[in-house]
C-alpha cells in the first residue's frame, strides 16, 4: 500500500458509553488515558468532547494502517512506524480527521475548516481583519497579497486557509515541531480546477525548492486539506534517523503521491476496517 489517503467526517457520530470504552481499549493505555481526559477549555471531557473524538479517530487510523503495530514519537513529537517503510501524517480539525501515508515519498497532511469568521472571534468584518493582522507576520508580502485580494471575506478567508495548509503540510513532512518560521517557506498557488484541487509551487529563502509537490483539495465547500510530498532527505535529524533510507523520489513519484485523492470514510467504516 504505497499511497494512503484518508478523509473521516466524525461530525454525525455519537457514540454510546459501551462503544467510546471499547475502542479506547484497542489503544496503548497511556493514549486512551490522554484522549479520556481531552478537554482544550470546552468543558466537557470524553465521548461528547469533539476533540476527543477527532483524536481517538485519529489514532484509530493508525492503529489500521499500522496493523496493530504502536507507533513511536521523535523528541519533537512526529509520529512513526518503527517496523514499516512507510511514513504517515495525521491532521483533525473542523469535522474531519485526514490520513496521509507513503512508502515512496516524505508526506504531510493538513486539514482545515473554512469559517467566515474565526471560533474565537465574533462575527464582524473588523476582528477578522484582527484576526488577520495577527496572522500576517507567518506570510511573504506576495503571499498575503493573495489572501486579502478578494473583495469578500470568505474568499479571503479560503485564500488564507490555502496559504496556511500548505506551509503546515511541509512543516508535518519533515517532522519539525513548533517555532518555525513559517514566512521563509513562500507559497504560490495555481486556480482551482473543476475537481476542486489546486497545486502550489514554494521557495525557500526566495529560492525555488526542487523537488516537492503541493496540492490542495477541497473535502467540501467548507473544509480544505493540503499534501506536500518531498525527498526523505528533507526531513529534520531525528525524524530521517527512524526513517527507512531511500533514494529521493523521481517527478512521476511526487506526482503520483498528490494526485492521489482522499478517500472518505464514514465512522463506522473505520470501525469495520479494524476487524480485518
Amino acid at each position: 500500500m504505497p499511497e494512503t489517503r484518508w478523509a473521516v467526517n466524525f461530525n454525525e457520530w455519537d457514540p454510546t458509553e459501551e462503544q467510546w470504552s471499547n475502542l479506547l481499549k484497542i489503544l496503548p493505555e497511556v493514549e486512551a488515558h490522554r484522549i479520556g481526559k481531552f478537554n482544550r477549555g470546552r468543558g466537557i471531557t470524553g465521548r461528547l468532547n469533539p476533540d476527543a473524538k477527532s483524536s481517538l479517530i485519529g489514532r484509530l487510523l493508525i492503529h489500521i494502517q499500522g496493523k496493530g503495530k504502536p507507533a513511536s514519537r521523535t523528541k519533537e513529537g512526529k509520529p512513526y512506524f518503527t517496523e514499516q517503510g512507510e511514513n504517515f501524517n495525521i491532521s483533525h480539525q473542523g469535522e474531519y480527521v485526514t490520513f496521509a501515508s507513503s512508502e515512496d515519498v516524505l508526506v504531510g497532511c493538513d486539514v482545515m475548516k473554512i469559517e467566515v469568521q474565526p471560533s474565537h472571534y465574533p462575527t464582524n468584518d473588523k476582528t477578522i481583519s484582527e484576526f488577520f493582522s495577527s496572522m500576517q507576520d507567518c506570510f511573504s508580502p506576495s503571499e498575503w497579497d493573495i489572501i486579502v485580494t478578494p473583495t469578500t471575506s470568505l474568499d479571503q478567508l479560503t485564500n488564507f486557509y490555502v496559504m496556511w495548509t500548505l506551509k503546515e503540510s511541509f512543516v508535518k513532512a519533515i517532522g519539525i515541531g513548533l517555532g518555525y518560521e513559517l514566512s521563509r517557506i513562500e507559497f504560490k498557488p495555481s486556480q482551482w480546477s473543476s475537481s476542486g484541487c489546486l497545486t502550489a509551487t514554494c521557495a525557500f529563502d526566495s529560492s525555488e525548492m526542487l523537488g516537492w509537490a503541493f496540492t490542495v483539495q477541497k473535502l467540501t465547500p467548507t473544509h480544505l486539506v493540503a499534501t506536500a510530498a518531498g525527498p526523505f532527505t528533507a526531513a529534520i535529524e531525528s525524524y530521517r534517523n527512524v526513517l527507512t533510507e531511500k533514494p529521493d523520489p523521481g517527478p512521476d513519484a511526487l506526482r503520483h503521491a498528490t494526485e492521489v485523492v482522499y478517500r472518505e470514510l464514514t465512522v463506522p467504516e473505520v470501525i469495520e476496517m479494524l476487524k480485518d
